[in-house]
């Protein structure tokens, strides 16, 4: 796999798959290609009350299967619940992905404000390239821009024509219109599970399609944590049984005691069929959080450059509400990869 391709999941794939979008693969292992490893990940005392160390968690775990804890549930449910609670939240955000004896750091910010408004911007480098992500949603539209940007020695800005750039819409108030048409539950979690809502959309995704087996009380740098342990669901939908073959096993969702604030996910895949070890091969972070804090609505506000094609996804997220097959528009959904 040529390192653009690297790069391009190391950028975008990950906030496809925790923030709505559903497909997941893991790029072959390029023995020429140059990974970024985690410079950053020493311990770190920056930040407020409210900020996890920047130290990486376990990177090989033991975690046995065990029945379903509805304590460990109940917990996940009500730190989702407390997420409405709050007029804002700001944070940094920092994403690991973990190869055998690599590592991809992503480092960016992440905001939430009123209902369905959130914006996440985040940018990773491999050699002589650039990724960046950038996915905002003010309540009505929800917009995600990618951009893949050549590295040059003299510093210069690269070609307009050496940048390769996705931008993609989707019509929220269109998608919620068929979702109040259905009615259900199930209707409203999938809206949820489109990405039309950062962390609440990412939680609802992990309640819908994985089973809490356990949870424990951790102290970090002097401070207590809930830790919820998740695996997939034994009535995973058919259409994401394949997600299983490619992505994690385990899931361990690091909260505050204090807050509940979710500010770590570590996603684990299995190191062999019969054995009960874990190796990290993602962990999210969101450090130096704040609540409450005044945000301007321009945070959420979106202007494509002039030229920008922008892909209409509508219509892809309007049949998988229907129930059937994406549309002619679906082959939108990933950026081109060369």
């Amino acid at each position: 796999m040529n390192k653009f391709a690297i790069l391009t999941f190391a950028a975008l794939a990950i906030v496809a798959w925790v923030f709505g979008e559903s497909n997941w693969a893991f790029p072959g292992d390029d023995p020429n290609g140059q990974i970024a490893t985690d410079e950053a990940a020493q311990p770190s005392t920056a930040g407020n009350a409210a900020t996890v160390d920047e130290a990486a968690t376990e990177t090989e775990v033991e975690l046995p299967v065990l029945p379903p804890d509805d304590e460990a549930l109940a917990i996940f449910q009500e730190a989702r619940r407390r997420l409405f609670e709050h007029s804002s939240i700001r944070a940094r955000y920092r994403e690991v992905v973990s190869f055998p004896n690599r590592n991809f750091i992503a480092r960016g910010t992440y905001l939430a404000g009123g209902p369905l408004q959130m914006r996440l911007e985040y940018e990773v480098e491999l050699g002589d390239l650039r990724g960046t992500l950038l996915q905002v949603c003010d309540g009505q539209v929800s917009w995600t821009r990618r951009e893949i940007i050549p590295v040059l020695p003299s510093g210069e800005a690269p070609a307009e024509e050496e940048i390769n750039t996705y931008t993609s819409r989707r019509d929220i108030n269109q998608i919620l219109r068929e979702v109040n048409n259905q009615g259900g539950v199930e209707g409203a979690v999938l809206v949820a599970e489109l990405g039309l809502g950062g962390l609440p959309a990412m939680m609802a995704g992990i309640e819908r399609i994985m089973t809490f087996d356990g949870h424990e009380t951790v102290q970090r740098e002097g401070r207590g944590y809930i830790v919820v342990l998740g695996r997939w669901s034994d009535n995973l939908p058919a259409e994401l049984q394949q997600v299983t073959d490619a992505g994690p096993d385990r899931v361990r969702i690091f909260l505050a005691e204090d807050s509940l604030f979710p500010e770590r996910f570590v996603y684990l895949a299995r190191m062999s069929d019969d054995g009960d070890r874990y190796r990290r091969i993602l962990e999210l972070q969101f450090l130096d959080v704040e609540f409450d804090v005044p945000v301007s609505s321009e945070a959420f506000t979106f202007v494509s450059p002039p030229g920008t094609e922008e892909h209409d996804e509508t219509r892809h997220f309007l049949d998988l509400l229907q129930g059937g097959e994406a549309g002619d528009g679906s082959e939108s959904v990933a950026p081109p990869m060369q």
